[in-house]
């Protein structure tokens, strides 16, 4: 907050594996035009009640939006290489476009490891009725600062 953010929301502990479905509902929230303290209530209760189907459905969502950033990538990838083809190794342009192509790396790994962990995510709590509901993964989220 000393950098001039007014307020944080935070974990008093680490929440794995729900910490980035917490901040896809506390955000779905503040959009929504809620309060901080109160996106972070009904995120918290969301998060209790999801259902292990309902979660499944939310994964399957976040992973169809994950393939169309990869494809998307890896668009650019494809069309950086062919681009590269037509200079000679050692050319300021081929070197140029070789570090693009090395720049595009990270995000494509990034957004495959996220495909794979929410489809993990879904298999693993799927089957359940209410994944999250013990206070271990709801409860630790706190938000300070002013409202």
């Amino acid at each position: 907050m000393c950098a001039g953010a007014r307020s944080v929301v935070s974990t008093l502990w680490k929440v794995e594996p729900v910490t980035g479905l917490f901040s896809i509902f506390y955000y779905q929230y503040r959009q929504k035009g809620l309060s901080r303290p109160e996106a972070l209530r009904d995120a918290q209760v969301r998060l209790r009640t999801i259902s292990g189907e309902g979660l499944h459905q939310l994964c399957d969502l976040i992973i169809k939006k994950l393939n169309g950033k990869l494809l998307k990538v890896q668009g650019e990838k494809e069309e950086l290489k062919l681009r590269q083809k037509s200079y000679k190794r050692g050319k300021v342009e081929y070197k140029e476009l070789k570090d693009k192509l090395l720049g595009i790396v990270k995000p494509e790994s990034k957004i495959q490891e996220e495909i794979e962990w929410y489809k993990g995510m879904s298999k693993q709590f799927s089957a359940m009725p209410n994944p999250f509901d013990d206070l271990i993964y709801w409860s630790g989220f706190i938000c300070q600062g002013l409202h």
